[in-house]
């Protein structure tokens, strides 16, 4: 039973709404697979009608032999979105699709965002691992060129033993002899299985590192390149790495790396987001500490899966965000986000006998960030002025 530590929430009520989403995640139904003779696969397409507003990974998916979109090939969406796809859907399209007098297993969306890929585009991998065979691997690109999965991505499909060699990449309607199309071992704020689970432990069982030296307590750092979106963190950062953390950057690590490093530590920090995901990788009973960038409302419901799953005994929430302005963050994702050395923090780092020194520079640089923030919304504001005038122009 994971125990949660919410003494360092900013709001009650943040506190309150976190422990409203908590439920038991795991999911003993079986899962449902669909063997589709003649089936097409619809390569991804941007969402057009209004009714697909909510797909904003894209349309396409698998059609049945009558044609039918076969709504399990789609990913379901949560909160606002829910019982919609924020993947899949059918379209009109021109011509004959092309045909492949072959057997294929459907993995799905595929863009190449780390986040997206451990818990969405892999999850339906699982049916591979259970039923080895060298089948052929569909799946419906986007936001990237033609046959490009390459580095982690790919890293990762080798440890679960698919070459690049077995990948479809559709991008253009195809037709195949018979389409496998399990269901998702991992859904998002609604269940996870023992079939993801033995996923993501062929991966890690398979993994190949050399004279890596292990941490005890690791911090995952989003500073090397999350500046268009967020501020701030760099000093918080600092605290840690002052206090025993080895700070590595995720994007820096091969996949094998990064497995290595938290399915080895004891502590594990980080910020709520893709890097978080990686927490799948966890052995069992590591202390997690999230650092939230943001209010409760946005925060994502994925790390509460996560925690569960891998069985963790202990979970810290710092709230470590300012929000001067009530109209940022736009979102969990977007942002633009503003963090900094809080109160929560200090009271944090008091309890937990961490050393903290806050330097004199500290204060400027917490000023630089909030006229970041302050420039965001009057450009924000001119741009709507702008657009009214031109729009009564018209």
């Amino acid at each position: 039973m994971t125990n949660y530590d919410f003494d360092y929430f900013k709001d009650a009520s943040d506190r309150d709404q976190f422990i409203a989403m908590q439920k038991n995640y795991k999911r003993e139904k079986p899962l449902e697979v669909l063997f589709l003779d003649h089936a097409i696969v619809l390569p991804r397409k941007e969402a057009e009608k209004p009714e697909d507003a909510s797909a904003w990974m894209g349309i396409g998916g698998v059609l049945n032999r009558e044609g039918e979109f076969v709504r399990l090939s789609g990913i379901e969406g949560f909160r606002q979105n829910e019982g919609k796809l924020v993947f899949g859907g059918m379209y009109e399209y021109e011509g004959e699709p092309g045909y492949v007098d072959e057997e294929v297993l459907y993995m799905g969306a595929f863009q190449p965002h780390w986040g997206h890929f451990i818990l969405e585009y892999c999850t339906r991998l699982w049916y591979y691992i259970q039923n080895p065979q060298h089948i052929r691997i569909v799946m419906c690109g986007f936001s990237c060129e033609a046959d490009s999965i390459d580095g982690n991505f790919l890293k990762f499909l080798n440890l679960i033993g698919i070459e690049k060699s077995q990948i479809i990449d559709v991008r253009k309607p195809m037709q195949f002899k018979r389409v496998i199309v399990p269901e998702q071992s991992f859904l998002r704020d609604k269940y996870f299985t023992d079939a993801y689970r033995m996923l993501i432990e062929c991966a890690c069982q398979n993994i190949s590192v050399n004279n890596l030296k292990p941490y005890e307590k690791v911090y995952f750092t989003r500073s090397n390149f999350a500046n268009s979106k967020e501020r701030g963190e760099f000093e918080i950062k600092q605290i840690f790495e002052k206090n025993g953390y080895a700070c590595l950057a995720p994007e820096m690590l091969s996949v094998e790396e990064q497995m290595f490093y938290i399915r080895n530590c004891k502590e594990f920090v980080v910020i709520p987001g893709g890097a978080s995901m990686n927490g799948v990788f966890a052995a069992k009973h590591t202390k997690r500490i999230y650092i939230k960038k943001a209010n409760q409302p946005d925060f994502p419901a994925d790390v509460l899966q996560i925690d569960q799953m891998t069985e963790a005994d202990e979970v810290t929430f710092i709230d470590c965000y300012y929000k001067p302005y009530k109209s940022l963050p736009n979102g969990y994702g977007p942002g633009p986000h503003f963090l900094g050395v809080t109160k929560q923090l200090k009271d944090y780092a008091k309890n937990h006998h961490m050393k903290i020194t806050v330097s004199p520079k500290y204060m400027i640089a917490r000023v630089k960030n909030w006229l970041w923030l302050t420039k965001i919304i009057v450009i924000r504001k001119y741009l709507a002025i702008t657009n009214k005038i031109n729009g009564k122009r018209v």
